[in-house]
């Protein structure tokens, strides 16, 4: 059996790919990877992604890698978080799933 990876890189794919209202098959065709072994990432059920599919991953969010496996903050190459983001985010960590998705679609047009 193997080990689950990160939940920091599980959580944080899937709610990438739901603020974006994308699919698992438009996940896995735009990072040329199949649509189980992107629902099995996010569920934390792979234990060692690959380098390749998490640099994929991480283009596709327009994200650096740290910032995908959770090592910083960091939403794109360059870019520190504002302060006032950065608190938003903190809060954001404190909710639990059932909060997160209220306020995402609150937050939807």
């Amino acid at each position: 059996m193997s080990k689950q990876n990160s939940p920091k890189i599980s959580t944080a794919l899937r709610h990438l790919r739901l603020a974006r209202k994308q699919t698992l098959d438009e996940v896995a065709d735009a990072t040329r990877t199949t649509r189980s072994h992107i629902w099995a990432i996010e569920m934390g059920r792979v234990q060692d992604p690959g380098v390749s599919v998490l640099i994929a991953l991480a283009n596709h969010y327009g994200c650096s890698l740290d910032a995908l496996v959770g090592r910083t903050e960091e939403i794109a190459a360059g870019r520190e978080l504002e302060p006032i983001d950065k608190l938003l985010l903190s809060v954001i960590r404190t909710l639990d799933d059932s909060q997160k998705n209220g306020l995402l679609q609150l937050l939807q047009p």
